[in-house]
């Protein structure tokens, strides 16, 4: 049987495949699971059995599954899968198939580079938010702006911060089956600043921290991290000329930045969720167009002002493009009322999910 936590997870990534893949469950059922003309394709479920999908031909509903050889334990596998089932996929799909949004994502990460760099510098921006300042071995990393994230991978088992000869995110993402993995943790931030061979990077403190959220709060000056990208999933259309942004802690430091990279004349609303004001910080002069929503006891990915906000909004969508980022559940219920609510293109709104809350 599943575990409660695992469940949770997993509907977390339906509902992250479903708002934003479609485009490869369609490929996988027509061409790995024979559905002529897929179309309309969903993960309707996932259990022990399973990944259950439904689709259409284009006259009737079709129930599909993709089977698991043994029963995964962790989301990570449930994902190799789907991945596994796409791979298939595009074997068997002809030539002219157009490439779908995770194929073309692969590509791009085929061409990204591990950096080592070392925490030069701490400071509190405010009462749960840390800024490491990186510095060193950054000369050839790309100033990409918007909301540019990396893969941080550091030694989380205290036995050193030194990385061994040759070690990049192909090591790390093998180290599982060498025994490693246990030395090594890994997860996404953001960049908040770029500068010469420097960045500042924000992580936000958990009442639950996770193994890179401890590191950050207890690496002293020295202490070395692995990184690896950048990307960006900033990508308005053209013409656009007015934004929205919403974000939690995790997602901040991308909205700022973004907002200082936006051309001149446009115009920008910014919802901040955080915990209460002295988790807010100082915004200079963004400040007029930054509304702060306070979760006060609600827990954080659970708040239910910053969706009721988003209910009341009135909103002309010519030439508007809505960027948000953070808990994962709570990103996909603020993009089905935002496309259920106004009349927006897909392209016009990016929501992203930088974590999942537990429900334990």
């Amino acid at each position: 049987m599943f575990s409660e936590e695992l469940k949770y997870q997993l509907d977390a990534m339906l509902e992250t495949y479903n708002d934003n893949h479609s485009d490869a469950i369609d490929l996988i059922c027509e061409h790995h699971l024979g559905v002529l003309g897929a179309r309309d394709s969903r993960i309707s479920s996932i259990n022990e059995e399973g990944i259950h999908l439904s689709t259409s031909d284009g006259g009737s509903t079709l129930e599909r599954t993709l089977e698991f050889l043994e029963m995964p334990n962790t989301n990570e596998e449930v994902v190799g899968v789907l991945l596994a089932s796409l791979s298939d996929a595009r074997s068997k799909a002809p030539s002219n198939v157009p490439k779908t949004k995770i194929e073309l994502e692969f590509e791009k990460t085929r061409r990204l580079k591990t950096y080592f760099t070392e925490v030069f510098e701490r400071r509190d921006v405010s009462s749960n938010i840390l800024e490491l300042k990186f510095k060193g071995g950054l000369e050839e990393l790309p100033n990409l702006g918007n909301d540019a994230f990396l893969y941080f991978i550091v030694d989380s088992s205290g036995e050193t911060d030194d990385f061994p000869p040759g070690f990049s995110m192909e090591t790390f993402r093998r180290s599982g089956t060498k025994g490693l993995k246990r030395h090594y943790s890994g997860a996404y931030y953001t960049i908040r600043e770029y500068r010469e061979d420097a960045i500042d990077v924000w992580f936000v403190r958990h009442a639950d921290a996770g193994p890179l959220s401890h590191w950050a709060e207890n690496v002293s000056v020295g202490g070395k991290a692995a990184i690896w990208g950048p990307r960006t999933s900033f990508k308005p259309p053209q013409h656009t000329n007015r934004y929205l942004f919403i974000a939690d802690e995790t997602a901040q430091p991308a909205v700022l930045s973004s907002i200082e990279n936006l051309p001149d004349q446009c115009e920008y609303a910014c919802l901040f969720e955080t915990h209460d004001d002295s988790s807010s910080f100082e915004l200079g002069d963004k400040s007029d167009f930054v509304e702060w929503i306070y979760r006060k006891q609600e827990k954080a990915g659970e708040g239910t002002g910053l969706i009721k906000k988003i209910s009341e909004l009135k909103l002309d969508t010519e030439n508007l493009y809505i960027f948000g980022a953070g808990e994962t559940r709570q990103m996909s219920a603020i993009r089905r009322q935002l496309m259920s609510s106004h009349n927006l293109s897909s392209d016009q709104i990016t929501m992203v999910g930088y974590w999942s809350r537990s429900r334990l």
